[in-house]
């Protein structure tokens, strides 16, 4: 594992491991990841201002795009990617 993504669909100081979103070994399959958690948030099931957003009729769980991510270098204890938020 080198690099870690962490996104969200609100942005707060001191959010740490909450915002946990996603592992990769590869800086390309961390833009995948990083791609992935603005477009669609398959991995972002609940927010830390919320326990859950819960499921649909079908019982399959609501995703939610987040409105943030970034990618850390786990090695330069960097971010080295961040969306605008």
């Amino acid at each position: 594992m080198n690099y870690i993504i962490f996104a969200g669909s609100s942005f707060y100081p001191s959010g740490g491991y909450k915002d946990f979103y996603g592992v990769a070994n590869t800086f390309k399959d961390a833009l995948v990841i990083y791609d992935e958690a603005l477009s669609v948030g398959s991995k972002h099931t609940h927010d830390w201002f919320e326990d859950s957003f819960g499921l649909d009729s079908k019982n399959n769980p609501i995703y939610q795009k987040c409105g943030w991510a970034h990618i850390v270098n786990v090695k330069n204890n960097k971010i080295v990617v961040k969306s605008i938020y």
